[in-house]
């Protein structure tokens, strides 16, 4: 299953907003093959991402608070037999796809060991200025699926015996 990471702290502020964008489409940060993009935003350069969330949040006077919530989705190594980078930019715009209506912008890093997506979604709807909510357990939900379409499903054998079909009740209860 794929290990879904909500980073709780931060991002307060324009400065620590356009700091999580630059940290996770820069080039400098192990980007795998300039792999970025997002929803309901012109991915490109760090500032022009930043600016187009900055106006979507002046439009609707939703300036303050929590600018940006930070996920991050890393794979295990059974899922990375079955995921090349193509899968996993796939899957990392499904994933965005969860937040509808609020600008996302990605990114497919591997500065560690482990592939992983670091994704910056905007608090605030583009649809209406609404702040941002979700619950944990149905992002984690959702991502699973998403990955389950691409990986097989591994079979556990919990010890169940096979179901014998008999007509006559004493055999079944030998």
């Amino acid at each position: 299953m794929a290990i879904i990471k909500a980073i709780k702290s931060g991002y307060k502020s324009p400065e620590e907003m356009n700091s999580l964008i630059q940290y996770i489409i820069s080039e400098e940060r192990h980007v795998i093959n300039g792999l970025t993009g997002g929803r309901m935003i012109m991915t490109g350069s760090s500032e022009s991402v930043y600016q187009q969330m900055m106006e979507c949040k002046q439009y609707f006077h939703k300036v303050c608070g929590r600018y940006m919530r930070h996920i991050i989705v890393s794979f295990s190594n059974y899922e990375l037999q079955y995921l090349g980078v193509n899968e996993i930019y796939k899957i990392a715009m499904q994933i965005c796809g969860f937040f509808r209506w609020n600008q996302t912008v990605f990114a497919i890093h591997q500065e560690t060991e482990q592939i992983h997506i670091h994704i910056g979604i905007n608090t605030v709807s583009f649809l209406d200025g609404s702040k941002l909510r979700f619950s944990l357990w149905e992002l984690k939900t959702y991502v699973n699926r998403v990955v389950g379409t691409y990986v097989p499903v591994v079979a556990l054998n919990l010890g169940i015996q096979e179901v014998k079909m008999s007509d006559n009740i004493d055999e079944l209860l030998e």
